[in-house]
């Protein structure tokens, strides 16, 4: 049971107990009204304290360390980023670590097309095919451990090989996914 249910019922009692007494006398009706203020205060006070299921609470939301203070750091530097990119989209330095700013937050789509991006302006660099190889090989592992089809896996990887740069080591280890996919 969420927290919003007996905040809710308590609201609605401390409503019941303020109206009450409206027709009595009104010494009764002061304490009444203060009793009903302090029930909805507290009510109040539970719920910014233990948050709804889906929001957090409030001491949560105001942390400073942890995880979701993290998050929220990776995500602000994020945009950041994305700001300084669009402004400066040659910037090598700057597509490296947006590209690995979004593999932190789990956007590998958004990443994949940026090193792609990023690659065909600078076809040479060893940094943008060793990073995009590997996420492609990631990608193609994590296909594979869902189950998509094998074609699928297999041209994601065969991607990941056309981009390897010498001395890479991922390609070994597709050669070697690659002869288990096919048994």
């Amino acid at each position: 049971m969420t927290i919003i249910i007996p905040a809710s019922i308590m609201t609605a009692l401390t409503l019941l107990y303020v109206l009450a007494p409206i027709f009595s006398k009104k010494k009764e009706q002061k304490k009444a009204m203060i009793l009903g203020l302090i029930i909805a205060l507290s009510a109040i006070g539970i719920y910014v304290w233990k948050g709804h299921s889906d929001i957090p609470s409030a001491p949560a939301l105001f942390e400073k360390t942890g995880q979701r203070a993290e998050l929220r750091q990776i995500i602000i530097f994020e945009q950041d980023l994305e700001i300084a990119h669009k402004s400066n989209p040659d910037n090598l330095k700057l597509s490296l670590t947006l590209a690995d700013t979004k593999l932190k937050l789990g956007k590998i789509e958004e990443a994949v097309k940026l090193l792609e991006q990023t690659i065909n302006k600078y076809p040479e660099n060893t940094e943008v095919k060793e990073m995009l190889g590997s996420i492609l090989f990631g990608m193609g592992m994590m296909l594979k451990s869902k189950g998509a089809p094998k074609e699928e896996i297999i041209r994601i990887w065969q991607k990941a090989k056309k981009i390897a740069p010498k001395g890479a080591t991922y390609p070994t280890a597709i050669d070697r996914q690659m002869k288990l996919i096919s048994e």
